[in-house]
């Protein structure tokens, strides 16, 4: 039989729908280097798209107190090669292997990645926020390639967003939108009202303070050449930070959701 099991990142509904449709069964999995690779799985019988499945037949999965994944089995490594501190680090007493993600378990054992546990943002109420659930919603607006939010210790969240730089031109001239360049385009009032509309219309199943309330268009994808991303494509959230840190302190110097700012940082077009 053929299928797709996909892993290393979260697939959306949309392909995964589409996959199994065509009949091709597309299985999400989850697992790491230190797992052999496969933690948990979808069956073919039994596939819940949003999940990464059941643990496998040789491993136990529980959560920390903090929602943290724990895993114990025959395919969960030993420890690191002569790094015997790295290994007490990552096991807990009763020998369970830290996955460093936090996750859900529903009543039929499949699992959720929700975020990674060095991701979450907690906010100055001390609320916890998981940004990659609301970055992967971030990108199913159209046009929207990459978006990394931020928002540690603060009222609110900020987004940065990186688009389709060829879609997004098309869509503002087929919409009668008059610009010359992408610049232009990035600080038109018709393409911040487009990104505002999209943004709220996807933040009904969020609660208040998941919101993001202001966000800034950058020039450019992020990309392992520059440093954002890692070889395997995931975003180095801390280097964003530091390269876009005056990017990110313009946003928060009005908190107003309606407010157009008009002095952004060098290479970005900043709106609200």
């Amino acid at each position: 039989m053929t299928c797709i099991i996909s892993g290393g990142a979260p697939a959306t509904k949309e392909i995964l729908e589409f996959f199994n449709a065509l009949g091709i069964p597309t299985l999400e999995g989850y697992g790491l280097t230190e797992t052999t690779a496969p933690l948990t799985v979808n069956r073919f019988d039994r596939i819940k798209l949003g999940t990464v499945g059941t643990a496998l037949p040789c491993v136990e999965l529980k959560l920390a107190e903090d929602g943290e994944i724990l895993a114990k089995g025959a395919s969960v490594f030993k420890g690191y090669y002569r790094a015997e501190e790295a290994t007490k680090e990552v096991f807990d007493e009763e020998g369970y292997f830290r996955t460093g993600d936090i996750g859900q378990l529903d009543s039929d054992g499949y699992v959720k990645i929700t975020d990674r546990k060095k991701d979450i943002i907690v906010n100055s109420s001390g609320k916890n926020i998981a940004p990659q659930k609301i970055e992967a919603m971030l990108r199913t607006i159209p046009h929207v390639s990459q978006a990394v939010i931020f928002g540690d210790k603060k009222k609110t969240l900020v987004a940065l967003l990186t688009l389709d730089e060829q879609a997004i031109s098309d869509y503002g001239r087929n919409n009668g939108w008059h610009f010359v360049n992408f610049e232009q385009l990035s600080n038109l009032p018709e393409l911040k009202k487009y990104l505002r509309k999209e943004i709220q219309a996807r933040s009904n199943n969020l609660a208040d303070y998941e919101k993001v309330r202001n966000f800034a268009i950058l020039k450019h994808d992020f990309s392992i050449d520059g440093g954002e991303l890692t070889a395997s494509m995931k975003i180095r959230r801390n280097v964003v930070r530091d390269k876009y840190k005056k990017t990110i302190e313009t946003l928060y110097k009005d908190d107003a959701e309606d407010t157009t700012f008009t002095t952004p940082a060098p290479g970005v077009a900043t709106v609200v």
